[in-house]
């Protein structure tokens, strides 16, 4: 097997107690409990149906021991080097969006029964321990002929409107579930593009929208081969636009195994923000009305 780099993968609670910022490290004294938020993006292209965020909340002591199985499964006994793959026959760590494309170079060797062994395991390793999933979508071409321009120039970007509104969702989560004084690290898989508008609207959301100070000062961009739990956010946030774009949002056993199997898992509860255009058009309405957004034309 080839190796992967020499990069090792690091815990959560490393993360969280050093970040690097423009260059800079910052250390973070942990006040309580410690709980992270695996996220990844969905649909940011022009030509998506729709885009969103997606991912999974737990504490610390969960993804540590989820990132302590993947590397103690994936040793490379003749190099004696950690693998970042989830499965012994891969060279990359696991994509979604490349293993449900037919064909995919990274995934064609595999038989149909590897296949399956590859996806149950790793929707095995999710549903192991309790974990809580977001996904916020906003539907493209909605957003495009419902919203106003100086409401698009307000939040942004459907990928911004997707990060605030994740957010949203996860304080409102906390606010309910966790004690004050914890606190939440999110890792947001990186990818070309979008990080600066990620920190943009996370630092937004810091500074106005989170009175008990669950987030953590930075929200941290990391690949997959450093962060191996963010397989579990790829995989959520791919399955959740599939099903975004069915018909009435039904969905069957059959339609798709692997996520009707996440969604009926007991120990894992699913939250969701899904804006079609008359959910963006209440949005823009209220938005208006308390004086963030001034338009011209006052017709509501």
């Amino acid at each position: 097997m080839p190796p992967h780099g020499h990069l090792r993968p690091v815990p959560l609670a490393s993360v969280a107690q050093v970040f690097g910022t423009h260059g800079r490290r910052v250390w973070v004294a942990l006040v309580g409990n410690l709980h992270g938020l695996f996220a990844d993006e969905s649909g940011t292209h022009d030509q998506a149906v729709g885009t969103l965020l997606a991912g999974y909340v737990a504490p610390a002591a969960v993804w540590d021991d989820l990132w302590k199985r993947i590397c103690r499964a994936h040793i490379n006994a003749r190099l004696g080097e950690v693998l970042m793959e989830p499965h012994p026959h891969l060279t990359k760590p696991f994509h979604m969006t490349a293993f449900v494309t037919p064909g995919h170079e990274d995934y064609a060797h595999l038989s149909d029964g590897e296949r399956k062994r590859l996806i149950q395991t790793l929707v095995g390793l999710i549903g192991r321990s309790r974990k809580t999933g977001f996904a916020a979508a906003v539907l493209r071409q909605e957003y495009e002929a419902t919203l106003r321009r100086e409401t698009k120039k307000h939040i942004r970007d459907p990928y911004f409107f997707c990060f605030q509104l994740l957010l949203q969702t996860v304080l409102w989560w906390a606010a309910r579930s966790l004690p004050r004084g914890d606190q939440i690290q999110v890792i947001v898989e990186h990818r070309r593009g979008t990080e600066m508008r990620g920190q943009a609207a996370y630092q937004e959301m810091l500074t106005r929208h989170d009175p008990h100070g669950y987030l953590m000062p930075v929200c941290v961009f990391m690949e997959k081969k450093r962060a191996p739990q963010l397989v579990t956010a790829d995989l959520l946030a791919n399955c959740a636009g599939r099903f975004f774009k069915r018909p009435g949002l039904r969905m069957a056993r059959s339609d798709d195994p692997v996520f009707y199997r996440l969604l009926k898992n007991k120990r894992l509860q699913h939250h969701w923000r899904y804006y079609d255009g008359p959910m963006l058009k209440e949005i823009e309405d209220r938005l208006i009305r308390d004086g963030y957004i001034v338009v011209k034309d006052r017709r509501l």
